[in-house]
């Protein structure tokens, strides 16, 4: 009896713990394209993009991921050994975005609002270097609800390995 109860309480515990805890009880899916992997809570899918190395789709959220070759960069007149933040700002300045570079544990990147469809979306997009290519990874979500999404994509962006 006395085993059972334990038991029990032990059970219950566990239980209120994942209900008390945010995010403990989500599942968290490894997705791999072209030498990059990413960890994304489980509600996100695989779905075809054009122009996209690997593109990600929750009910709340798009994940874009886009690699440059060295000999893509090289071809566009541009030097391989530049930092992450520099190739970041160089993105910046193509896209004529209005945009700062930031750097957080060890990951350049860089916000931005679009408009499509009449509706506004606000992007956190990452920059990553690895030995062959450069790598643009951009999370985005509808403008209103990005700044509780935001640290959900900084979490998402510290995950990923080249």
């Amino acid at each position: 009896m006395f085993h059972k109860a334990i038991t029990f309480f032990l059970t219950l515990t566990a239980a209120a713990a994942l209900l008390l805890c945010p995010g403990c009880g989500e599942r968290t899916a490894v997705f791999e394209a072209d030498g990059l992997s990413i960890s994304l809570t489980g509600d996100y899918r695989e779905e075809e993009q054009e122009n996209m190395t690997a593109y990600y789709e929750s009910s709340r959220a798009a994940v874009m991921i886009q690699k440059y070759s060295f000999a893509e960069v090289s071809g566009a007149g541009l030097s391989t050994d530049i930092s992450t933040v520099d190739y970041a700002e160089l993105i910046i300045q193509s896209g004529g975005l209005d945009s700062a570079v930031t750097e957080e544990d060890g990951v350049a990147y860089f916000e931005y609002v679009s408009e499509v469809d009449s509706v506004s979306f606000s992007y956190l997009a990452c920059v990553y270097k690895g030995g062959d290519a450069f790598w643009l990874v951009q999370f985005s979500s509808i403008s209103d609800i990005y700044d509780e999404m935001k640290s959900e994509f900084l979490t998402f962006a510290a995950s990923v390995v080249i």
